[in-house]
This record gives structure tokens, sequence and C-alpha cells, in this order.
């Protein structure tokens, strides 16, 4: 049950849907497979192993929420956009701090809810990442990811091109060259469950 009222909800029902249609469309890459093999048309099944694949056709419907509050706040917050839609999203979207351990309580609650749990992993210095020394922490994300075993969709560094950004990601290759080597890491681990957005 929503923790909020629900004229409060329906009152931001226009928010709601008007963030709704942004729709994730975005193609994956899952370290050891290419772009497109073995597409699944939904609903997408999230047992242990599996890969995160876009759909044959169609979208996937995701969501925000605000991630204040308790736990229990935030999972009412969930409930109550998908009790609006009048079904489950297909998407929960979150954002990590980039020392903040993951998966945890979000992603196995999403798999449990048929959902594919959408990590934006918080951006560092590309350079720092380029000199390794972040690469056990890097590893240590890897090794729980892979553990994890379930699909989930990884973004590292959102906004890099932004002006509040550029000082961090550095030059367009610099940045790539962390994102590379953050991708590389995750493949050697073999947390191949992890599409990479």
């Amino acid at each position: 049950m929503p923790t909020q009222s629900l004229r409060r909800v329906r009152s931001r029902r226009m928010w709601f849907m008007a963030g709704l249609a942004s729709l994730l469309i975005a193609t994956s890459f899952t370290p050891g497979s290419s772009p497109g093999a073995n597409a699944i048309d939904l609903p997408l099944h999230l047992a242990k192993g599996g890969k995160v694949i876009p759909p044959k056709s169609g979208t996937w419907i995701g969501t925000y929420e605000e991630q204040k509050g308790s736990q229990l706040v935030k999972m009412n917050r969930v409930f109550a956009i998908e009790d609006l839609l009048g079904r489950n999203v297909d998407v929960d979207h979150n954002y990590t701090a980039w020392d903040e351990p993951f998966p945890a309580w979000r992603e196995k609650w999403d798999i449990a809810h048929g959902r594919v749990p959408f990590v934006s992993w918080a951006k560092t210095s590309s350079s720092s990442v380029n000199s390794g020394r972040y690469d056990k922490l890097i590893r240590q994300r890897a090794q729980d990811v892979k553990e994890f075993g379930h699909p989930l969709l990884l973004e590292w560094f959102w906004e890099m091109d932004g002006n509040r950004n550029k000082h961090i990601a550095g030059s367009p290759e610099k940045f790539i060259a962390a994102w590379e080597r953050i991708y590389r890491i995750f493949d050697k681990a073999g947390a191949d469950n992890a599409s990479f957005v």
C-alpha cells in the first residue's frame, strides 16, 4: 500500500505518465556476446544465468522513483506507479554511488517482482580509472554481479559530457578508455549477466 495518499498519486498522474513516455530504448552490450544475439520477446525471464537482451519488437516500460526514505517507502513508490499503470514495470532504474556495493536489496527485490534492475553507477575520474587505482573495487563489483547471476542493466557515469562533469570525465578518449577498462574487468570476471548501457 502506498505511503502517500491516492489523491496525491493521482494528482501526479500526468507527471508519472510523462516520465513513462521516456521509454528505455537502448542497445545493450553483454560481455561475451554480440548485440542483438539471442533476442527474446517479453515477458523477460530473469532466471540466474540469463542475460538482458532487448525484445525483438516493442520496448520496455521503466521507471525511476525518488530514492529518499526508508526501504519500505522506496518499494511503495514503485508499487504505486505499478498500481496506477495496472501492470508491473519492466525496468526499475536506480542510482548507486561509486563506492556503494551492488547488487543489493533493490536488485534482488526487482528480480523477485519480475523487473530488470537498471543500475546507474556514479561517476569517478576517468583518469583514476585508467590509472588502475580502482581496479580492485571494479573487480569486486564485477564479482558481486556475477554471484548475483540475474540479468541487470549497468550504466557507468551518466551525463559524462555535461558541463558539471567534463572536468571529471576528461577528454572523450579518456572517458572511452575508462569505460572500456571497466567493461574488460567485468568481462574477465565472467559477469556476463550485466548488460552495459
